[in-house]
């Protein structure tokens, strides 16, 4: 059964968010209020926002520096009905594109504010799609290899892997200096495997990480379905320790095949 008031409530809601993008879209967080605001160190902070309204919802992933909106990725959904999805295709596809799959593509406000480098950082680094992707927050902020109810791997871990072969002396320094926290240790924790071929760039690397270190102490990750906050050092030595390293050949291989469809 089809409810036509929930379609006309989606109506009103996508119409207040067009009108945002298009008139004032540094302030889609008047329209799309979020929760509380995720500490990424360096002056930025993470905040999300998810509305629904009846058959639909949006999702807004926003990047604050010293409280000021400067970037934003913001995605619509809908249910299962797919049934309805001409009907939502027509709403919105004039702003977010249909995928064969009936999800919508995300619009990101300002990307580049999101893949800009940290104070301080001297480098210029042409970095591919994915590896501006990889730096930014907007490929998720917890720090680990796996988590939730199936163990999959993190969302920033799958970006990490996505890259990892692309990185090397002076990418993964820039990559230190990335806005994501969670980049930044997985940068370090690249170089600690790759130390000698980074040998020339040592110094600069230990310097930067213990800034690093003394602006974000503590890091979320995931211990099974749990998120939690633990020390940043701490959590970055114990998957260093890990007897086999958490992404296996044929995980690499598969992400590189789904990323190429």
């Amino acid at each position: 059964m089809m409810h036509a008031d929930w379609i006309e409530a989606d109506r009103s809601l996508v119409a207040q968010v067009k009108a945002a993008l298009t008139n004032q879209p540094q302030h889609i967080d008047r329209v799309l209020p979020p929760g509380g605001r995720k500490n990424l160190g360096f002056g930025y902070a993470l905040a999300s926002c998810h509305r629904g309204a009846g058959y639909m919802g949006f999702s807004c992933e926003m990047l604050y520096s010293n409280d000021t909106l400067v970037s934003f990725r913001l995605a619509p959904g809908i249910g299962p009905q797919q049934n309805l999805l001409a009907i939502y295709a027509d709403m919105l596809g004039d702003v977010f594109r249909t995928n064969h799959d009936g999800t919508f593509e995300p619009v990101c406000y300002k990307p580049e504010a999101s893949t800009a480098a940290l104070p301080g950082c001297e480098l210029q680094i042409k970095m591919s799609t994915n590896m501006q992707f990889f730096c930014s927050p907007f490929s998720d902020i917890y720090y680990g290899t796996r988590g939730g109810y199936l163990g999959a791997l993190l969302p920033n871990r799958r970006a990490y892997l996505k890259v990892a072969e692309e990185i090397d002396g002076l990418t993964c320094l820039r990559l230190l200096y990335s806005i994501n926290p969670a980049t930044r240790l997985t940068a370090y924790e690249h170089y600690r495997r790759n130390a000698k071929a980074m040998a020339p760039i040592r110094d600069q690397i230990e310097s930067r990480m213990r800034n690093v270190f003394e602006e974000v102490p503590r890091i979320q990750t995931m211990r099974g379905c749990i998120v939690r906050e633990e020390d940043s050092r701490q959590v970055l030595e114990s998957i260093l320790r890990a007897k086999a390293n958490p992404e296996s050949n044929l995980e690499r291989i598969a992400l590189s095949n789904t990323a190429s469809r």
